[in-house]
């Protein structure tokens, strides 16, 4: 009867140690939790035109591209772009503010390309820190001759 009493006796006390824990582990977690939630909750509407040349290459299939955004942001960008058969991959750094990465669609007609798909924000500083998750619409044509590129950029991100 006395080692019942003893092994009930522990068991109480790790119960309640594991549930003290726990409710200070919740409120923790609420309050560190709450200020990103409330943060993260507000939202922006960003609509860019971009237009950028071409300032390197590696073959014909990877293009560097700089130029600059008007609108929202309205900062100098750059543009870094992998083709495929009907796919491309765009890497997009908008200033210091935002970076993105995404696949695109790609087809060709004549001298111009055109592309269309959409933007992962992967990297966000100052106003836009919440903003990675966020997801952007891409839209553009590059002329095969001078591979100049004009695309918008648009969407809603987190703050």
């Amino acid at each position: 009867m006395h080692i019942r009493w003893r092994g009930l006796l522990t068991l109480a006390l790790l119960l309640a140690v594991a549930m003290s824990g726990a409710t200070a582990q919740a409120k923790s977690e609420h309050y560190l939790a709450d200020p990103i939630s409330k943060a993260s909750s507000r939202t922006e509407s960003v609509h860019e035109s971009v237009s950028a040349q071409l300032t390197g290459h590696h073959g014909a299939t990877e293009l560097a591209e700089q130029g600059v955004a008007r609108g929202t942001q309205s900062c100098p960008v750059k543009i870094n772009i992998k083709l495929a058969y009907t796919k491309s991959y765009i890497t997009f750094y908008c200033g210091t503010y935002l970076a993105g990465s995404g696949t695109t669609a790609f087809y060709v007609s004549g001298q111009t390309a055109y592309f269309h798909g959409t933007l992962l924000i992967t990297r966000g500083s100052g106003h836009y820190r919440h903003s990675p998750g966020s997801r952007l619409s891409i839209a553009g044509t590059l002329h095969r001759g001078t591979y100049a590129l004009s695309c918008e950029v648009a969407g809603t991100i987190s703050l």
